[in-house]
């Protein structure tokens, strides 16, 4: 490698990625059911915890779910979840998962309480107004 050139860091890439995406889109977990319902959790970093333990990012009142329970995690372009040996396991849309994908809309359950993932599109341009500069 030259002098002049750089080197890309493990994990700039993926922070790049994300802040491009987090730019563009709003990211939520809002639960659904379960003792906290109605409650929004906003996905602005890399990567979350979940579980009942209190060093959770997301901490999630069940006695079902493991401390460490789940990890919510951006890669490849969009969020995934992933199992973290919990007891209870995850499920996404219904089905038992070890790891998956995340899109809009989708319903995950951790230990009885379940969350709606929501991506919403922020807009590109703002809203633009005339200004009079006559006054």
């Amino acid at each position: 490698m030259s002098e002049d050139s750089t080197k890309l860091m493990p994990g700039a890439r993926n922070e790049r990625e994300i802040e491009h995406f987090l730019d563009t889109h709003e990211v939520n977990l809002v639960q659904i059911s379960g003792s906290a319902a109605g409650s929004q959790f906003t996905l602005e970093q890399e990567a979350y915890t979940l579980g009942r333990g209190e060093d959770a990012d997301l901490v999630i009142d069940s006695e079902a779910a493991s401390r460490k329970h789940a990890a919510i995690e951006f890669a490849g372009g969009n969020f995934r979840i992933r199992d973290l040996g919990s007891t209870n396991g995850v499920l996404v849309n219904g089905q038992p998962v070890e790891a998956a994908d995340l899109q809009h809309g989708d319903k995950i359950e951790i230990g009885g309480q379940v969350f709606q993932f929501i991506v919403d599109t922020r807009d590109a341009d703002p809203e633009a107004y005339p200004i009079d500069l006559d006054i």
